[in-house]
């Protein structure tokens, strides 16, 4: 372990601590538990990368890791016992967020609504005189993680043609290509 700063170093130890104690079986499981990738668990041990506010925040309420000693290493890794639980809702970032239905917006974002479409609507899908009309969309939602990207549509996968991909429920975002060549989603 090369860790960038003593935060980071900190932080690594706690992760192998989780691991010698059986709390986490190993780094895939320790990262989906405080929302980030494997990768970064490897790039911050590496040196390559410092830990992230997200990550603190995680392992601090999900696995008992005592805050004060993570941030400047006085006092013990794990909360004493009769110190209060926080909970252990991962925290997410606001990149993270999932979709907001328009309706519980009220206007209060800038961030441009995109339509859920019927199974009626994706069907078509495909040919470059594609529209969605008004009767096909579910609803409405705000999703802060695409304010950046061009998606036009959403629709939620059925059955399992496209398994292992996707599953049934899942939700896929759409951008239509308006070129003859390329008329089919990305």
């Amino acid at each position: 372990m090369c860790a960038k700063n003593e935060l980071s170093a900190r932080f690594i130890a706690a992760y192998e601590a989780l691991i010698d104690s059986k709390k986490v079986t190993d780094k895939r499981d320790f990262a989906l538990k405080i929302g980030i990738s494997p990768s970064m668990v490897t790039e911050i041990s590496k040196g390559r990368s410092n830990v992230g506010t997200l990550a603190i925040q995680n392992i601090v309420s999900i696995f008992n890791i005592d805050a004060d000693w993570l941030l400047t290493g006085r006092g013990k890794m794990l909360k004493s016992p009769s110190s209060p639980r926080t909970p252990q809702t991962p925290v997410k970032s606001r990149h993270e967020q999932e979709a907001i239905p328009l309706a519980e917006i009220n206007g209060t974002s800038n961030i441009k609504p995109i339509p859920l479409v019927t199974e009626t609507a994706a069907a078509g899908f495909g040919n470059e005189y594609f529209s969605i009309a008004e009767k096909d969309v579910k609803e409405y939602y705000v999703i802060p993680k695409f304010r950046f990207c061009r998606v036009d549509f959403m629709i939620e996968v059925s059955g399992l043609s496209m398994y292992p991909h996707f599953n049934p429920g899942d939700v896929i975002a759409c951008t239509i290509l308006h070129d003859r060549k390329y008329s089919h989603l990305i």
